[in-house]
């Protein structure tokens, strides 16, 4: 892949939700049997990043519109190896947030979960509503790395929409020159950013820093960095 594609792919990140030709879903009248409502709020929140990981089955599976109390999306303490710094919940009271509810087929779990190793899916303690169903139970992705601390706080995800939103935000550009400051203050951005994509130890060692100044220990072995 060229640079400049990498880079489109690494600033682009989270995804739009939605195709742009295809209409919005709906929400049914009741869940239907044999589904596992997904909590999304990062790049599988977008319909092209569920077909690449999941076929046709992915482009199919119904993304409804969620407002969830009481947290917001921020940045994890890690770097995926495409190159973006990826995203994860952290309790943010008096915040709304705007995110997508998979419909996910039980029998493609398996699947989506084996695209996030630096997550793990479990029950999401909070209340999550869709217009018309009302308080739905969900499942979520936690990050196994912590949230990212810049000044001692976590970063919310400035293109993830959210309601009374107490956290500073970023986009993603901007979260990785913040982040190269801390890192490599003299190296020009595209090339910090590129160095990332290109080489896993670099990610690695990348990773392993962020998760300190997050207050978690450096990976264990049983935690991938590869996604």
């Amino acid at each position: 892949m060229r640079d400049d594609a990498q880079l489109s792919r690494v600033y682009g990140y989270p995804y739009p939700a939605d195709d742009d030709d295809a209409p919005p879903d709906r929400p049914p009248a009741v869940l239907p049997p044999g589904c596992q409502p997904v909590l999304a709020f990062g790049a599988n929140a977008s319909r092209a990043v569920l077909r690449a990981k999941l076929g046709e089955h992915g482009a199919a599976t119904v993304s409804l519109a969620a407002h969830v109390q009481g947290v917001d999306t921020v940045y994890s303490a890690h770097v995926s190896p495409y190159g973006a710094i990826p995203a994860t919940l952290h309790p943010s009271p008096g915040t709304v947030l705007t995110a997508r509810l998979l419909l996910v087929d039980v029998g493609l779990l398996a699947r989506l979960d084996a695209t996030e190793p630096n997550y793990t899916r479990e029950p999401f303690d909070g209340e999550v509503r869709i217009d018309g169903l009302g308080p739905i139970t969900a499942h979520a992705y936690r990050s196994r790395h912590g949230p990212l601390r810049l000044g001692g706080a976590p970063i919310a995800v400035r293109s993830v929409p959210a309601a009374g939103r107490a956290l500073r935000a970023l986009g993603q550009r901007e979260v990785h020159a913040a982040v190269r400051d801390l890192l490599e203050p003299d190296v020009d951005l595209d090339t910090f950013v590129l160095a990332g994509v290109r080489d896993q130890a670099v990610r690695s060692s990348r990773t392993d820093r962020l998760r300190c100044l997050a207050g978690w220990p450096s990976s264990e072995g049983d935690v991938r960095l590869e996604r």
